[in-house]
């Protein structure tokens, strides 16, 4: 089952991702016959300032990203704290959601559980992106 699982990830690797959990996170979508998302494309606030270039995203209306344990190591600054890195995404997606955005955050354990496409497709509904 692990080995089924790799191989389905490898399938939808690619060099943009940061890891194998972004990667199995697009090959549950996929398999689930959901559009394709573009990676990592950078999506910008008035004024041309770059506000986020998330894992995956859908028109710039649905945005997934992975969360793994070393996301918010990855993403800190000098004198950052891994808590204050994801209080800084938090305040991130409060922002995009005032724009009409929706984020989608997923883990190890939504992977685990092949929660990924569901959510996925619940929120590609709502933005009118699929019936």
């Amino acid at each position: 089952m692990a080995s089924a699982r790799l191989s389905s990830a490898m399938r939808h690797a690619s060099p943009l991702a940061d890891g194998v959990g972004e990667s199995w996170c697009r090959a549950q979508v996929l398999g689930a016959g959901l559009p394709r998302p573009r990676l990592k494309h950078a999506l910008l606030e008035d004024g041309d300032e770059e506000m986020v270039q998330p894992d995956m995203d859908w028109s710039g209306l649905v945005l997934g990203e992975f969360d793994g344990a070393a996301r918010y190591e990855r993403v800190r600054v000098p004198g950052d704290t891994a808590l204050s890195a994801s209080w800084r995404a938090i305040a991130r997606d409060d922002r995009l959601r005032e724009r009409g955005i929706r984020v989608l955050r997923w883990t190890w354990s939504d992977l685990e559980r092949h929660d990924v496409a569901a959510s996925c497709r619940y929120r590609l509904q709502r933005a009118g992106l699929i019936r």
